[in-house]
């Protein structure tokens, strides 16, 4: 962690500390896909875990309309995650110093002088690879305290979300490689290396194997019923009891 990236993170904790001290109200606002939903939610856990009255709220995107709406409500600080990327002037002239942003999404140079904007990319972070908004949040979350380490194995999701698993074998890279280690020392996860079937969970094994397309399984790929004779063939079990595996 670089020593500017701490320094953006103390200042985010003091920021928190503060509007908790004074009983303010705090609005998460937050992207309505995987990363945004995680991040947010990483963030707002921290928060109430700090004794913050807050509120989340998930948008499909960001916009001077929403700035306009964020002006006129009755919030004393606004945490945005996963969104902001661009608006940094416009949320100064509308909202002063009361807003803070936690993203990873490539920004113009003269957002980086802003320092309400925590974003990957000024701290010398691939945004698109390394790290993503819940992994930003879950650093925002651990500067708050070291409690909320275990909110890791969520941003491990968030990272998962946004397909950021693009090392060798489908690993992480990056910070996403020290947030999992986190949560796996702390027993939250398993990170092992396996099959990846697309609804191995929840479909049974032939469907799972038809389904899968990346890669793209030559003569299994959308043909259920090859898939379903060479695990036969291959004296695989595919039930248990009358329940498909």
């Amino acid at each position: 962690m670089g020593k500017v990236l701490e320094e953006s993170l103390s200042n985010f904790s003091d920021r928190i500390s503060d509007a908790v001290k004074s009983r303010k109200n705090i609005l998460v606002t937050t992207h309505i896909d995987c990363d945004g939903i995680t991040s947010g939610s990483i963030i707002s856990k921290a928060l109430i875990r700090q004794g913050a009255k807050c509120t989340v709220r998930t948008t499909n995107e960001f916009s001077e309309n929403l700035v306009d709406r964020m002006q006129k409500e009755t919030r004393d600080l606004h945490v945005i995650t996963d969104l902001g990327g661009g608006f940094g002037k416009s949320l100064d002239e509308k909202l002063s110093d009361n807003w803070l942003m936690l993203d990873h999404h490539e920004i113009a140079e003269d957002e980086h002088d802003n320092e309400r904007v925590i974003n990957a990319w000024k701290y010398g972070m691939d945004g698109g690879v390394e790290i993503c908004a819940g992994g930003m949040a879950y650093l925002a979350a651990k500067a708050l305290s070291d409690d909320n380490e275990d909110l890791s194995r969520v941003a491990v999701v968030s990272a998962l979300g946004d397909r950021q698993d693009q090392g060798d074998r489908k690993s992480f890279t990056g910070k996403n490689i020290e947030i999992a280690e986190t949560a796996k020392k702390l027993g939250l996860v398993n990170i092992d290396l396996d099959l990846l079937l697309v609804g191995r969970e929840t479909r049974p094994l032939p469907d799972a194997i038809a389904f899968t397309s990346q890669p793209f399984i030559e003569g299994l790929t959308w043909n259920r019923d090859a898939c379903l004779a060479m695990l036969t063939n291959a004296g695989i079990q595919l039930k248990d009891g009358a329940r498909w595996r």
